[in-house]
């Protein structure tokens, strides 16, 4: 269903991994074939409407993380610190980010993950990783405002073991986290 790049057509392919626009052609990814058409563009018009709609269906759908980040991956792995602050300077989250540090030993032991979400960007173990779609998902789903300090801990299974709008919530988290069944067999297995 290739069009010839000299015909001025954009064409709309099945789903691939690319999109590009070259010699007067847009290939474009969707998700069902039958999508799949073409319609004759001119000129200027011709690169603009290809560039449009190649970061359409670039985007994530609406509800869906981007697929490089989604909690479900850290399951059974790792216990999820999942810290909500509306900025940086916050004093709520500065507080618990300097109580993390200061507790990098008993966290790490702990087998725990940070994830940051502040304002409208999401920080996985200290590094930036996703957009701000996947900050409001997960402010959304965990049904925190964007103005709102929280903290939560996921357990390995995924569910939400312990919610606070405190700071010094970290002492009582690792107390927590000693009482469940599956740290008290890691505790047995490292000793």
């Amino acid at each position: 269903m290739t069009t010839p790049p000299d015909s001025g057509a954009v064409t709309i392919l099945p789903r691939s991994k690319s999109c590009d626009v070259h010699s007067g052609v847009a290939r474009i990814v969707t998700k069902t074939p039958s999508l799949a058409s073409e319609a004759p563009v001119t000129g200027a018009f011709r690169l603009i409407f290809a560039s449009v709609l190649c970061l359409m269906h670039s985007l994530p759908s609406i509800g869906q993380v981007s697929p490089q980040f989604s909690l479900d991956d850290f399951r059974w792995q790792y216990r999820i610190l999942l810290v909500f602050a509306p900025d940086p300077e916050d004093v709520d989250y500065v507080k618990v980010m300097d109580r993390v540090r200061q507790t990098k030993r008993d966290f790490d032991d702990r087998d725990m993950l940070m994830v940051e979400v502040v304002g409208v960007t999401v920080r996985v173990a200290d590094s930036l990783d996703v957009s701000p779609p996947a900050a409001e998902q997960l402010r959304v789903g965990f049904s925190v405002s964007v103005d709102d300090f929280q903290v939560l801990l996921i357990g390995k299974d995924g569910g939400v073991k312990a919610r606070s709008g405190s700071p010094h919530v970290l002492p009582e988290i690792y107390a927590l986290i000693d009482t469940m069944p599956m740290r008290r067999l890691e505790m047995k297995r490292r000793e």
